[in-house]
C-alpha cells in the first residue's frame, strides 16, 4: 500500500511530498514534489543529495541505514532529508550524518562541490584514542584547519560521495579499534 505525505519544512519556507511504499521488509520513499533546485547548487542533470533516480522519480538513498522498517520512520527520517534539502538550497553544502553498519558510531559530513569534483569534509568523527592522527595514518587531507576524505579519484556525483564517506567512516572505525585501515567489506 502506498502512502502519499506532505510536509513543510519547520521555517515554511518549502513542501514537499513524499510517496512511501513497502518494498518486501523495508520501506522506501520517492520525492513526488518539492522546490526547484537552482543551477548555483544543482546542475540540470544532476540528482538531488541523498537521493537515487529510480524510474524516472527521486528515492531518498538512506544514508548509513540498512533497513527502514516501519512507515512512521521512513517519514520522520523524509521529514529530516527535506530540512537537510532545505540547508542545502541556502548554503550548496549537503551535510549528512551517517551511523556505523553496528551502530557504535557516529560521524557528520559537510560535501561540497569542488572544481570538478566534491570535497567530503569530516565535520564530526569518533576519537582516535591513542591511535596516531596524522593524515597518512588517517587517510585525511587538511584545509585550514579542517579535514576532509583523502580521495584523489573524480567523484561524479553526490551519491559518488555519499558512497566514498560510507565507506570512510566503516574503515575508520576499524581503524580505532584495530590500529589498520583496511577494507571492511562496505
Amino acid at each position: 500500500m502506498d502512502y502519499s505525505v506532505e510536509y513543510m519544512t519547520e521555517s515554511g519556507k518549502h513542501t514537499f511530498r513524499f510517496l512511501m511504499r513497502k518494498e518486501g521488509d523495508r520501506w522506501q520513499t520517492n520525492v513526488m514534489n518539492g522546490p526547484s533546485f537552482p543551477g548555483a547548487v544543482l546542475r540540470h542533470d544532476e540528482v538531488p543529495p541523498g537521493c537515487d533516480r529510480i524510474a524516472g522519480a527521486y528515492r531518498i538513498r538512506w544514508f548509513g541505514m540498512a533497513c527502514i522498517t516501519s512507515r512512521e520512520q521512513a517519514q520522520a527520517l523524509a521529514a529530516l532529508w527535506a530540512e537537510d534539502i532545505e540547508r542545502f538550497l541556502v548554503t550548496g553544502k549537503w551535510r549528512t550524518k551517517y551511523q556505523t553498519n553496528d551502530g557504535r558510531d557516529n560521524f557528520t559530513f559537510s560535501i561540497e562541490r569542488d572544481r570538478r569534483s566534491f570535497r567530503i569534509y569530516i565535520d564530526k568523527h569518533p576519537s582516535y584514542r591513542n591511535r596516531a592522527t596524522d593524515a597518512h595514518s588517517t587517510h585525511r587531507y587538511s584545509d585550514g584547519d579542517r579535514h576532509y576524505i583523502c580521495w584523489d579519484g573524480k567523484l561524479n556525483n553526490w551519491a559518488e560521495a555519499e558512497d566514498i564517506a560510507t565507506a570512510w567512516a566503516e574503515r575508520t572505525q576499524g581503524y580505532i579499534r584495530t590500529g589498520r585501515f583496511q577494507n571492511t567489506g562496505s
